[in-house]
């Protein structure tokens, strides 16, 4: 019985001695083994305090394995059987404080190598990684194999500015398995355009040891439902990009779409479903992110508008080369290349349509240069034009331009795109076979208002000479509307007066003669044979319809006194016969006199198709070399028709 007592006391006592032992040596045994872990991990000058140790964990805290990497508290699932080497099982870690910087400092083996990490699973609770200025929040497992690694992290960012923009409630969360990763971010990005809330996901392989030397091979996409800043609003923008290399020389190539665009410019301009292709080169480090086009982006727009002179200005399926170079810094402004190249198959601005239109813009003086292989309105077209556009000046040319059956070669102008009124010139022009020097115009945009075109001389067959002369009109439905119209004619004026002339049905057009001289007028009519002084005034009445142009109804009358003078016997004894006066010896007196006569007063009058002979002519005078008494009234037949030819072919060229 005594021995049974002496062996029982023999136990107590070294089961004191050992739990003493295990409570006084244990804990800086297992300090001593953590420490020289994590001095074989590159940490040498690690801090911790050992809280307890059970048969199936160890608590830690105050773990900080040097400046900035302060893990907090640690649990590791493994009691004494981690004095003899055994491998952790898991190991989780609250309250850890990481910076970025001190990762990038770190030097040695990483904690998280395949062949040196000690623990199969590692916890992460209420942790935070600092990078720059941010917080984000971390938390989840990691699982290492075999037979996989696995990843499966919930981040969360709080606020973060960056320049003007300021993010909020940043939610992310990234799983992986082995090298292949997916990584998702939600958050609001807070412009001065307001809340714009956006989501992103990348997924792909990364291989490396370390995020230094790691390199990426994935894809990533970018959703924004609606994104307003101080110059644009965008709408459902995405952005689908391939991405390959390290972060710090990371290649991008994809295409950034949005359902529309609107710029808050002063040409309030509007892009419907621009897409974008890039390839840029992008430098992610713990100062930002540097992105730098390694080559043109090409820009594709369905419908793109703005509204310039009060007008909108419409671009569809125009596409837009961004060179090389552009560069943007995290808060910083664009900046801007020197100039961007455009094409646009069609563009269309207040009636006017441009085919075949491309160019360039200069972001930072606005300037504007463009070409198009034909801009028209209505019926008006311009032929191999180009221009610049300046502020709101616009200045163009362009090889020739053409109107129904007219032209012009070598034309120039200019618009002053805030009054919306344009100005041009051309070397010369036609009209069928009729010719003009110097035609240009006023041509306004606005088209309740009229425009003008002018011309120094215009010339046409069977001798037609006209001065200078111009023509208000304005284009209606169906129709052009003459405002006012003037043309040097036989040293007076032609008036045109305001007529609304309708493409399909005829119509007549007032012309009103004023001071024309006589001696032109003969000159033209006779040939040769006849010669006048004096001055007329008085009314045509042209018919205008499809088949041309033709002499309705006219009345001239001389202004004053004046002479005539017939010097062809033949027509002398014509215009004789076919006045009003009976008797052959009356008849030769008055054709003598019509040799040389002074007239008090000559009325022309053609009358209305059907109303009689077509034209009457009503003299009075006395002749100079046969004194008689004139007071005639001479008629000739077949005026309108010889007239009616005449016209149709000045007015269809032939």
């Amino acid at each position: 019985m005594g021995r049974v007592r002496r062996w029982t006391a023999i136990c107590a006592f070294v089961g004191c001695v050992l739990g003493l032992s295990y409570v006084l040596v244990a804990p800086s045994v297992v300090a001593a083994k953590v420490r020289g872990e994590l001095a074989a991990h590159g940490y040498p000058d690690a801090q911790l305090h050992v809280d307890s140790i059970g048969l199936r964990h160890i608590e830690l805290s105050g773990v900080t394995l040097r400046e900035g990497l302060s893990l907090g508290a640690v649990s590791l699932d493994a009691g004494l059987s981690m004095l003899w080497g055994d491998r952790i099982d898991e190991i989780t870690i609250r309250g850890a404080n990481v910076s970025s910087a001190a990762l990038q400092a770190s030097s040695g083996t990483p904690i998280g190598s395949p062949t040196t990490r000690p623990f199969r699973r590692l916890r992460i609770a209420d942790s935070t990684l600092v990078i720059r200025d941010t917080e984000v929040a971390v938390a989840g497992t990691i699982a290492f194999g075999p037979p996989h690694t696995i990843v499966d992290l919930d981040t969360r960012i709080a606020s973060v500015r960056r320049g003007a923009l300021v993010a909020h409630d940043v939610v992310g969360h990234v799983t992986a398995r082995d090298e292949v990763i997916r990584a998702c971010v939600t958050g609001t990005v807070v412009g001065a355009g307001g809340d714009n809330r956006a989501h992103a996901c990348a997924y792909g392989q990364v291989q490396g040891s370390s995020i230094d030397d790691a390199r990426y091979d994935g894809h990533l996409e970018v959703v924004v439902p609606i994104a307003s800043f101080s110059g644009a609003t965008v709408r459902l923008a995405t952005i689908s990009a391939e991405v390959a290399g390290a972060l710090s020389d990371l290649e991008l190539r994809g295409t950034a779409r949005a359902r529309a665009v609107e710029l808050h410019d002063r040409f309030q301009t509007q892009l419907a479903a621009p897409q974008l292709a890039f390839a840029v080169r992008a430098s992610i480090d713990t100062r930002g992110v540097t992105v730098v086009a390694r080559e043109p982006h090409i820009l594709h727009v369905r419908d793109t508008s703005f509204v310039a002179a009060g007008s909108q200005l419409a671009a569809h399926q125009a596409t837009v080369s961004l060179p090389a170079g552009s560069i943007r810094m995290p808060g910083a402004p664009l900046v801007w290349p020197r100039a961007l190249t455009w094409t646009a198959p069609k563009l269309e601005w207040a009636g006017i349509r441009l085919t075949g239109a491309s160019g360039t813009f200069e972001p930072l003086t606005e300037v504007v240069h463009w070409r198009a292989t034909r801009v028209n309105r209505e019926e008006l077209a311009f032929h191999a034009a180009s221009g610049t556009v300046t502020g709101t000046q616009l200045a163009w040319r362009a090889d020739r331009a053409s109107w129904r059956d007219a032209g012009v070669v070598g034309v120039r102008g200019s618009v002053d795109l805030e009054r919306g009124i344009g100005r041009w010139t051309a070397r010369n022009g036609r009209w069928g076979r009729s010719r003009f020097t110097a035609p240009g115009g006023v041509v306004d945009l606005d088209p309740s208002r009229a425009d003008r075109v002018e011309w120094r001389t215009m010339s046409g067959p069977y001798g037609v000479e006209l001065g200078a002369g111009s023509l208000r009109y304005r284009g209606t439905r169906g129709g052009i509307r003459i405002e006012h119209g003037t043309v040097a004619a036989a040293g007076g004026q032609l008036d045109v007066q305001p007529v609304t002339v309708p493409d399909e049905a005829p119509t007549d057009v007032l012309l009103r003669a004023r001071g024309l001289s006589l001696g032109e007028l003969a000159a033209k009519v006779g040939r040769g044979r006849m010669r006048a002084t004096g001055v007329v005034d008085g009314e045509i009445t042209l018919h205008v319809g499809g088949a041309g142009c033709s002499l309705k109804r006219g009345l001239l009358r001389t202004r004053g006194h004046g002479t005539v003078q017939i010097g062809d016997g033949g027509l002398r004894s014509r215009l004789a016969a076919s006045a009003s006066t009976p008797g052959l010896a009356v008849h030769h007196r008055v054709a003598a006199a019509l040799a040389d006569f002074q007239y008090s007063q000559v009325i022309a009058v053609l009358g209305a198709p059907g109303a009689g002979p077509d034209l009457r002519v009503v003299t009075r005078g006395r002749g100079n070399r046969v004194p008689q008494d004139l007071d005639l009234v001479i008629t000739i037949r077949g005026v309108r028709d010889a007239a009616d030819r005449f016209s149709r072919r000045v007015s269809r060229g032939v």
